[in-house]
């Protein structure tokens, strides 16, 4: 959630992906998994430091949206609906691989 746009009571330089390639992977530049592993547990820790900190109704800053254009409530509702979403899409991909279906 790097540089993502949570509600905030100060700006914060937040670092920027980089590169991603055409076909949409991201660059690791070499870094080691438990790396990237270790800077995700920091951000996710960090959101949980800022929305434990704002109200609901807080409204999002981020130079590339418009002022107020999303609450911390729809930024949470928003980050469950894009996980059920990855989430199904990495199943269809399991449901490719493995040739099952469902839960069983």
């Amino acid at each position: 959630m790097a540089g993502s746009a949570v509600p905030r009571r100060r700006q914060e330089a937040e670092p920027r992906i980089r590169r991603v390639s055409k076909n949409g992977d991201w660059h690791t530049d070499g870094r080691p998994l438990a790396e990237l592993l270790a800077e995700y547990e920091a951000q996710c820790a960090r959101s949980n430091e800022i929305v434990a900190a704002a109200d609901l109704d807080d409204a999002g800053r981020h130079p590339d949206f418009r002022d107020g254009s999303a609450n911390l409530r729809w930024m949470l509702i928003h980050l469950v609906e894009e996980t059920g979403r990855h989430a199904g899409h990495a199943d269809i991909v399991r449901e490719l691989l493995d040739g099952t279906k469902g839960y069983y």
